[in-house]
């Protein structure tokens, strides 16, 4: 008979109850046929996570389990019977080692975002320890691209909350603001070269960035909590004057035009999505 791998070196924070449940993780899904690796990541690991927080974990498979896998629909897994606490599960994904080839490759900031601290809880594959180390990093080519392609979203969020505002559109304000606060802060982190980590950990996030402009963090809050053109404006604008952003060598509606409107024409993700 084949044991699960032993309970791996876990960062200090995590919880008894947490370290129980991942034990168990280990045990019900590491072995199992065509498994290379099981993979722990998510905010438990990170240290983010509350005492009722999930177990995020992923199992790179052989390419036969993840054809199996797949043409049954079942490349994610949801197992509560793993959980040690009241209201815990454990929340996997199956992929193989294609999969990691192309996040290390080309993936965007969130997929990248999502192996920051990961941890090998077992690896039968050689190739998937440096591939793992080569994901969570921010990619430095085209950075200054990107931070003329977001100063130009945050300049059109900025017009938006205006016109919203002059029109009496409360969807457009409410979406407009939280546009334009998501810009915001997607531009610092770039600046700091720190991964968007998406919506749910933004602001988290955005809190640990080094260099940023005084009172950013008030500002956003004034305008999510009263969307007015002079709270967006006032955000804009404390943004926009910290330093000389890039703009590409064109104007910011001109820049939204090719990265937004017309980005189907390349086949190009959206802007947020990079």
């Amino acid at each position: 008979m084949t044991l699960a791998p032993s309970l791996p070196d876990l960062p200090t924070h995590v919880r008894p109850h947490h370290r129980a449940t991942i034990a168990r993780v280990i045990e019900r899904h590491a072995t199992q046929p065509g498994v290379l690796a099981l993979i722990l990541a998510g905010s438990v690991i990170r240290g983010e996570g509350a005492e009722n927080s999930d177990i995020d974990f992923m199992l790179v498979v052989d390419l036969a389990t993840q054809a199996e896998r797949a043409a049954r629909n079942a490349l994610c897994i949801y197992d509560p019977e793993a959980a040690t606490y009241e209201g815990g599960y454990a929340d996997g994904k199956v992929v193989d080692v294609a999969f990691l080839e192309e996040v290390a490759g080309r993936g965007n900031e969130v997929i990248r975002a999502a192996f920051e601290g990961a941890v090998v809880a077992h690896c039968v594959d050689a190739r998937i320890p440096p591939l793992l180390a080569r994901i969570p990093v921010y990619q430095d080519a085209g950075h200054e691209e990107r931070l003329a392609s977001f100063r130009a979203q945050l300049q059109v969020s900025q017009w938006y909350v205006g016109e919203a505002e002059k029109r009496t559109d409360r969807y457009l304000l409410m979406k407009s603001a939280a546009d334009l606060a998501f810009w915001s802060a997607r531009l610092i982190l770039a600046h700091n070269r720190m991964l968007y980590p998406f919506h749910k950990w933004l602001f988290r996030r955005l809190a640990a960035a080094p260099e940023q402009p005084a009172g950013l963090q008030a500002a956003i809050d004034c305008l999510l909590a009263e969307p007015a053109r002079r709270h967006g404006d006032a955000l804009a604008e404390l943004v926009l004057q910290w330093r000389d952003w890039p703009d590409g060598g064109e104007a910011w509606p001109q820049r939204f035009l090719r990265d937004t409107e017309w980005a189907w024409r390349r086949g190009a993700a959206p802007v947020a999505d990079w």
